[in-house]
């Protein structure tokens, strides 16, 4: 396992051996799968063989079809790559511009006139943004974070963490490998205030993810292959009281953003999923009346995504969130109060 990371709040880490487990399992399906089909793809290859050499037919000349198939993909996805990162620059300046009139309607959301009723909005994290990568491989396969650069200081709305990342199930002609290759990456934003007054606690909290994922596996009659994509937005509460016992909660609501496969045939399979927000500037968690508090508590949120991507039989995927304007940010979470 590789991890690039900061020390996660308590917490977090029961939340992160329960997705380490149910993406194992995932991954050995896909093991699973991969040693099964493997051999029986195998026989049928030296069957086919066997036959176009009777027939005079160079297999191999097969093969080029395939690559060159799959070498087209690649070259209209670059294209499909380009229109999708000026989409995102349209949609994340329009994200600038909303954030910008509600910071400077900020009071309406921070509504503070006490009992019964009061909202802190959390703008900006307690630290730069942690990043996890686990890699999962098989056989020929390959998990690679290619950038993780450290990323900004959290500033007012912009908690960001950028990244790319990248699994390729490898496996030449000769069929003697059967791959498979899988990442789970995960980030954590960490919100904390301290409270002024008795109340029964809620929190919302806002996601706004920007990148791409490409999802794809070149034609193959005999050994085709597979990948897949799947991300989703996580929310934890814990609280720190003033007598210095921390309270744990279990975890509230999750959303999926992402969840997309393709299965090549005897022609390539690809996709380009652009992942960002569809009916709104933000995706937003809601875990509401948690538990009282009293003055003095320290709240803190950890707010995060994470995505998992896998490959098998010469699949491949990556992820894109770097350079900018792409990335993971969660601008606000609001604390609300209510006696």
């Amino acid at each position: 396992m590789g991890d690039l990371k900061e020390a996660h709040p308590r917490g977090i880490e029961t939340f992160r051996k329960h997705l380490r487990r149910m993406r194992d399992l995932r991954t050995a399906e896909l093991i699973d799968e991969a040693r099964r089909v493997g051999p029986a793809a195998r026989k049928r290859r030296r069957l086919l063989e066997s036959a176009t050499e009777k027939l005079g037919i160079d297999l191999s000349s097969i093969d080029e079809l395939h690559d060159k198939d799959w070498d087209l993909i690649l070259k209209q996805t670059a294209k499909q790559q380009k229109a999708a990162i000026a989409f995102s620059r349209a949609q994340r300046a329009r994200e600038r511009q909303i954030l910008r009139h509600v910071t400077k309607q900020r009071a309406r959301f921070e509504h503070k006139s006490g009992n019964p009723h009061t909202s802190i909005c959390l703008w900006r994290a307690t630290s730069r943004v942690a990043l996890t990568f686990t890699p999962q491989t098989f056989n020929d396969g390959t998990a690679t974070l290619l950038t993780a650069p450290l990323g900004p200081q959290p500033s007012v709305g912009q908690n960001i963490r950028r990244f790319s990342a990248e699994v390729i199930a490898n496996a030449a002609h000769d069929f003697h490998l059967s791959p498979v290759a899988a990442a789970d990456i995960f980030t954590s934003h960490t919100f904390e205030t301290t409270v002024q007054q008795r109340g029964v606690l809620s929190v919302v909290a806002n996601y706004v993810p920007s990148g791409t994922i490409f999802i794809g596996a070149p034609g193959d009659c005999v050994f085709p292959g597979s990948a897949g994509a799947e991300g989703l937005l996580f929310m934890l509460v814990e609280i720190e009281t003033a007598d210095g016992d921390t309270i744990e909660f279990p975890l509230g609501a999750t959303r999926t953003i992402v969840d997309q496969e393709v299965r090549a045939s005897c022609d390539g399979a690809s996709r380009l999923v652009q992942v960002g927000t569809k009916n709104g500037v933000a995706h937003q968690l809601t875990h509401r009346d948690i538990v009282a508090v009293e003055p003095g508590d320290l709240v803190r949120v950890i707010a995060g995504f994470e995505f998992y991507i896998s490959a098998a039989l010469r699949g491949s995927v990556r992820a894109t969130f770097d350079p900018q304007p792409s990335g993971l940010n969660v601008p606000m979470v609001l604390v609300k109060i209510d006696s």
